[in-house]
């Protein structure tokens, strides 16, 4: 046995039992800084640098990843035979304890303990389909001293993957829809209007069940508001006679359609913000104001580039009523209010009624297949989505606005966020009347020409250099590459994981056709 060199130590509060426990660091037999755990070796005592080589021999991967995810301890020992062995990689490190000496490695990212924020991080940092491309690695002695927070750790990453897996999923799904919803928008919309500022505090719309419980209160103060209604609220606005200032939609599906089928007529005035992707009834593209939010990826960035269209930057998330929120955040610093954000399952109607969906449904219920039963489905199918649109509301940031959410009275929500305020509805009339914001009326709206000659000379172009490449002629341009990512994004996944000459092929013709169908489309 050798003497063990203190050389510092700092106090950590166990999750397990919550006794203090030391953290150390001293100097192996060959002297090399290594750290000990309530006196337990989490490296070895005589050689970290050969420990730390014989574990990266070990790994085995089906596939070269872009991504490694490390959770060990003071894991600096592996960086340089990781570096060495995986090349190309980007490591990402998670450690439990935040000290300056784990800090010292080079990582390429570095998070401290097992936050609920760790996945967004991750998601950023690696995106859905980067994570195709990522491999979990621990430290062997990882597990054994630290079981809890492994599990947290593991689990945080367990949803990362799953929300990835469904995210890429649906991009793979919808891909071809959202692109080929970007021609036929822009060929049948006629009156575009650009990007405007808003002069008004806001309120954002949501179709959770308090809203039709706030009703009188929206009634009474609309007009010192700018109403923005997401598109699964007009059928409650539309019972109430409440014409919003804005229809927000972003859904590329079928069930985006239904909830705004009938509104195009009766709201004359709305202007409907969607992005360029989604699901626009030929009525309202045909007779209503709209406005095309920007991304600033896919394929739509690209055409309303080409178009010249005026558009207002956008956040794609997962929940539109997210994108609300950005978009009001980048349109006003006039505060802004939030009704029906409920964000919670409850025991009956998931949605505020009336609802497109219910109306849709309702005719099918039937003695063997009650509508107690259906909803009783949809609460339990919908937690999960509904789980994951409030994790994002609760990592949001406080911003220059002031965000409130409006409860009805006597009644408070299940959850809460920590960069939006609670407040009753007394409190909100209280904050308007303060703020001195009286009814004013909108201005004269201005009708926006599109460049349609530009997207038709950018898909002509595109086509004809895409034609001439061949296998042969790798790497391809990152232009090029993003462009077959943005089209044919199940092909582009494939050729990514086997570069051959067939994969390129499906690649390359899937992409062409697509684009010359788009073209004739335009003609």
């Amino acid at each position: 046995m050798y003497l063990i060199q203190q050389i510092s130590s700092i106090q950590i509060n166990s999750t397990r039992d919550r006794a203090k426990v030391n953290l150390s660091f001293t100097k192996s037999k060959n002297n090399q800084k290594i750290c000990l755990w309530n006196r337990q070796f989490i490296h070895s005592s005589y050689n970290p640098t050969i420990e730390a080589e014989r574990f990266v021999k070990t790994l085995s991967f089906s596939s070269e990843p872009r991504y490694i995810i490390f959770i060990a301890p003071f894991g600096g020992h592996s960086y340089s035979f990781l570096k060495k062995r995986f090349p190309n990689a980007r490591f990402i490190a998670i450690e439990f304890f935040d000290h300056k000496a784990f800090r010292e490695i080079p990582w390429d990212f570095y998070f401290t303990g097992t936050s609920s924020k760790l996945g967004n991080e991750l998601f950023k940092i690696i995106g859905e389909e980067g994570s195709l491309f990522t491999e979990v690695i621990i430290w062997p002695t990882s597990e054994r001293l630290f079981p809890e927070e492994c599990q947290k750790t593991l689990e945080i990453l367990r949803i990362f993957f799953n929300t990835s897996r469904d995210v890429l999923g649906t991009r793979l799904f919808f891909t071809k829809k959202w692109n080929t919803n970007t021609f036929r928008n822009i060929k049948y919309a006629k009156k575009i209007i650009p990007a405007f500022r808003i002069e008004k505090p806001v309120c954002i719309i949501a179709s959770g069940p308090s809203l039709t419980k706030t009703i009188d209160f929206l009634q009474k103060h609309k007009d010192r508001m700018f109403l923005i209604a997401l598109s699964s609220s007009m059928p409650v606005l539309s019972k109430y006679k409440i014409e919003p200032n804005v229809c927000f939609t972003t859904d590329g599906g079928f069930w985006a359609k239904m909830h705004l089928e009938k509104y195009g007529e009766q709201f004359k005035n709305t202007i409907f913000i969607a992005s360029l992707e989604a699901a626009l009834p030929y009525n309202i593209l045909h007779k209503n104001f709209l406005h095309f939010i920007d991304y600033g990826d896919g394929l739509s960035h690209q055409v309303i580039k080409k178009t010249f269209l005026s558009s207002q930057a956008a956040l794609r998330c997962g929940t539109v009523s997210g994108t609300a929120l950005d978009f009001s955040q980048n349109s006003s610093e006039k505060d802004i209010f939030f009704l029906g954000l409920d964000l919670a399952n409850t025991k009956n109607y998931p949605h505020s009624q009336p609802n497109a969906l219910e109306n849709y449904n309702a005719p099918r219920d039937s003695r063997i297949k009650p509508k107690e039963d259906r909803i009783t489905k949809a609460a339990y199918t919908g937690n999960g989505s509904l789980a994951l649109y409030e994790n994002w509301f609760k990592n949001i940031h406080a911003s220059k606005n002031k965000i409130y959410r409006i409860k009805a009275e006597n009644k408070d929500f299940s959850n809460s966020f920590p960069a939006i305020k609670d407040i009753s509805e007394n409190e909100a009339v209280q904050i308007l009347l303060e703020r001195q914001e009286s009814p004013s009326p909108e201005g004269k709206k201005t009708v926006q020409t599109i460049d349609v000659k530009g997207i038709k000379s950018y898909l002509e172009n595109t086509i004809k250099l895409l034609s001439t490449l061949e296998f042969e002629a790798q790497p391809f341009s990152a232009e090029i590459n993003e462009l077959y990512r943005k089209i044919s994004l199940k092909e582009f996944l494939a050729f990514q994981k086997k570069q051959t000459k067939t994969s390129f092929l499906e690649l390359k013709e899937n992409t062409v056709s697509f684009l010359t169908k788009s073209l004739l489309y335009l003609q």
